[in-house]
């Protein structure tokens, strides 16, 4: 016999609700992010499972390749440079309630889905806002406790500098070991945007980025920075098809790369992030997984959360770099 009850009805019209907005919602939630629309541009928001994430990091070359004749010997020298940057996974979580009140005002199947579509609305603002503020933290450890996912200044950073030290160990690799200068971002210290050798300055620090053809392909700064160099290069800027301008970001070039506004990023600080080295996992069974609807004993109310799993890391943090105490 089915389950009448005002609670499990309300289960029902809230699953059916949920199920037919999770998709869309979830795409709202990493396309209205400037720097997850830009890993998602580049399939690099992906999904994992496991007890950890582990990536692989490769800190030295092969050197056995080279050149050889007919009877050469050819190197076959066990090769190490590999290793493994280990995350920990970190919970995210919301809730929707509504009041007994609520709900008896809009009893009714199309009034209760109008109310519930509000909730997702607010709950959807919410996780934005959050999580924007979490992954630009310019911390060196996580917040709350630890709980909170990495967020950029802690990734980008060479263990050294201060104001761009980022977090000393990563991946379960410390950048301030002997040896490890493999694991450190790039740091400058001052850029001055209001002249033009503050472009070649961009210019610079970009090309010394270069990873096997690889460089950085995403570059965030806040609204001071952004509007000087859109000022300073305007009359040199190459327009062309720029992925982030199509999803409503302001987005200018710097040579091959997408400047972007990041409203969240540090003030006077300019970032240079690689996608291909960049990654942001979401838990395969755990990314805005509703759970059921339920009544605290002592109030007139239901209660359903909605949780998620994940983190934002890196394999090779010298991929990326930054310039402190930018002038505008």
């Amino acid at each position: 016999m089915a389950d009448t009850t005002p609670a499990a009805q309300l289960d029902e019209i809230f699953a059916t609700t949920f199920d037919q907005v999770k998709p869309v919602l979830a795409d709202q939630i990493t396309n209205e992010n400037p720097l997850l629309a830009a890993l998602n541009s580049k399939s690099k928001v992906t999904q994992d499972g496991g007890k950890q994430l582990r990536r692989p990091v490769m800190y030295a070359l092969n050197d056995t390749v080279g050149s050889y004749s007919q009877y050469d010997l050819i190197d076959t020298t066990p090769q190490d440079g590999f290793g493994y940057a280990v995350y920990d996974w970190k919970q995210y979580a919301g809730a929707v309630t509504i009041s007994g009140r609520d709900r008896r005002l809009n009893s009714g199947a199309p009034a209760i889905i109008g109310l519930l579509q509000a909730k997702i609305e607010q709950l959807r603002l919410s996780v934005e806002e959050g999580l924007s503020t979490m992954i630009w933290a310019d911390v060196t450890t996580e917040g709350n406790s630890g709980k909170d996912f990495l967020s950029v200044p802690m990734i980008v950073g060479d263990g050294t500098t201060s104001g761009a030290t980022g977090k000393t160990t990563l991946g379960g690799i410390d950048n301030d070991s002997d040896g490890q200068a493999w694991w450190r971002s790039k740091v400058v210290n001052g850029v001055d945007l209001t002249t033009i050798d503050g472009v070649k300055v961009l210019n610079s620090v970009r090309n010394s980025l270069r990873i096997v053809k690889s460089k950085p392909d995403f570059e965030f700064c806040d609204q001071a920075a952004f509007e000087a160099y859109e000022a300073l290069a305007a009359p040199n800027i190459r327009f062309q098809d720029l992925k982030m301008a199509d999803l409503g970001f302001d987005v200018v070039a710097h040579k091959g790369a997408e400047l972007i506004f990041e409203e969240d990023s540090p003030a006077n600080k300019f970032w240079f992030l690689n996608s291909n080295h960049l990654e942001f996992v979401q838990h395969s069974e755990c990314w805005l997984l509703k759970g059921p609807w339920v009544e605290p004993a002592n109030q007139d109310a239901r209660t359903m959360k909605v949780l998620s799993m994940g983190e934002l890391l890196t394999d090779c943090r010298r991929a990326f770099g930054v310039i402190i105490n930018v002038v505008t």
